[in-house]
């Protein structure tokens, strides 16, 4: 029997906190001057292995749901995908901008969110490897989203009734401190129904233009109010 999702979500968590563990020990070493320089200068030699870890957590995983589903074709899936940190380094470059009046204040604030990025990174490296794998797989009809009981409005919503997101269109959306995980979906295996409308919204990528995306989010942000009022987010 495959290994649960529960399990293989905590996996995934934990090497997203080795991840986050070895770069607090890296920004330890450093003095508050210099902490947040270190951490951007050690990032893409300590994200990438982890990248590959949890790309490897999911490969492992991948097949051991497929071969349950007694697929018809041979498939040997890989990691997919490249770690990068150059968008972590922009993302932190901007918050520091806003915070460059009491950058000595901030320092815990700015080393605290690299690390919550860095995660953000690392945990890409299994999601990109169980959608990637999905769309080159004969076999595969998707992925579904995998979501703790405690997660936020949006991540229970693309996770509802164990929806499955077509491996031609949708992407896998994730917030930071996201701690949601992607199962593969096989057409001889047991699974929810296709997405409905919304979810593959939520999922999709950024509108076109600003106001665009404005009035998404705002219709969104009403649709989650009114079915997970109880949610956080």
């Amino acid at each position: 029997m495959a290994t649960s999702p529960e399990v293989v979500r905590e996996e995934l968590a934990a090497v997203t906190a080795a991840a986050s563990a070895d770069l607090a020990a890296q920004a330890a070493a450093a003095s508050s001057a210099q902490a947040l320089d270190s951490l951007l200068e050690t990032l893409p030699l300590i994200v990438p292995p982890y990248y590959d870890a949890a790309g490897l957590l999911a490969v492992a995983w991948y097949d051991e749901i497929r071969e349950e589903s007694a697929p018809l074709t041979a498939y040997v899936p890989d990691v997919i995908g490249d770690p990068s940190t150059d968008w972590i380094e922009r993302e932190i470059a901007k918050l520091q901008r806003s915070v460059e009046a009491d950058i000595e204040e901030q320092m815990q604030r700015l080393v605290d969110e690299t690390m919550r990025l860095a995660e953000k990174e690392v945990a890409r490296g299994f999601r990109e490897s169980i959608v990637g794998n999905t769309r080159q797989d004969e076999d595969a009809i998707g992925w579904s989203r995998v979501a703790r009981p405690s997660a936020c409005k949006f991540c229970l919503m693309l996770a509802a009734k164990g929806a499955v997101f077509s491996k031609e269109t949708a992407i896998f959306a994730a917030h930071t401190d996201c701690h949601c995980a992607a199962r593969p979906e096989f057409r001889g295996g047991t699974h929810g129904p296709e997405a409905s409308v919304v979810q593959y919204v939520a999922s999709s990528r950024r509108a076109k233009t600003e106001a665009a995306q404005a009035a998404r989010n705002e219709r969104l942000r009403a649709y989650l109010n009114q079915h997970y009022p109880d949610a956080p987010g």
